[in-house]
């Protein structure tokens, strides 16, 4: 009898050892699936991170472009009323 009861006590060791390892592998999966979640959460804000850059990239291209012209117009301007200016004095001075 006593050595049924080892034999008993020693399959209820592993069973319970075994019940351990059911738990953590459970517990491994589920903070598998997590972690999946968790990425492609992740790869989601990246790709819509990366189409506002590429927007934003185009928009201040075309903002780069519109000031260059609208910076050469205004020294044209400037130049000219320089030009106009000096003109007058130079009129009104040796006229």
């Amino acid at each position: 009898m006593p050595e049924n009861e080892d034999r008993l006590s020693r399959m209820e060791e592993k069973i319970d050892k075994l019940s351990d390892a059911v738990v953590s592998i459970a517990r491994a999966e589920e903070k598998l699936i997590q972690l999946g979640t968790l990425t492609d959460v992740l790869f989601k804000k990246i790709d819509d991170m990366n189409s506002r850059m590429v927007e934003l990239e185009k928009t201040t291209a075309e903002t780069k472009a519109f000031m260059s012209g609208f910076n050469k117009i205004t020294w044209v301007f400037v130049s000219g009323l320089l030009t106009a200016i000096a003109g007058i004095i130079a009129y009104n001075l040796w006229g």
